[in-house]
């Protein structure tokens, strides 16, 4: 529904993701995403996702890949660059 109201397509959208639920929803809804680590779900696995991270990056301390592809902006964040790389090679 949220794209509809978007108007673009699911191949069109990159989501964020800090949980299984949300990784799995977003998978459902074959949209490309990317999954924020935590001491929670570290260990769990999520194939679908684009890669795992640390956490989105700062200034002073960048976003480190702890799953699949780095995706990472110049500044070594997950910025969006990082999102518009997942959408292109998703089309």
């Amino acid at each position: 529904m949220a794209l509809r109201d978007l108007g673009i397509e699911a191949d069109q959208a990159v989501v964020i993701k800090d949980s299984g639920s949300g990784a799995q929803a977003a998978a459902a809804a074959k949209i490309g995403h990317i999954v924020t680590l935590s001491h929670f779900t570290r260990d769990h696995s999520f194939p679908n996702a684009v890669c795992g991270v640390s956490d989105l990056g700062e200034p002073d301390k960048p976003a480190v890949v702890l799953d699949g592809q780095d995706i990472r902006d110049a500044r070594e964040g997950i910025g969006v660059a990082s999102l518009d790389r997942v959408a292109t090679a998703r089309r």
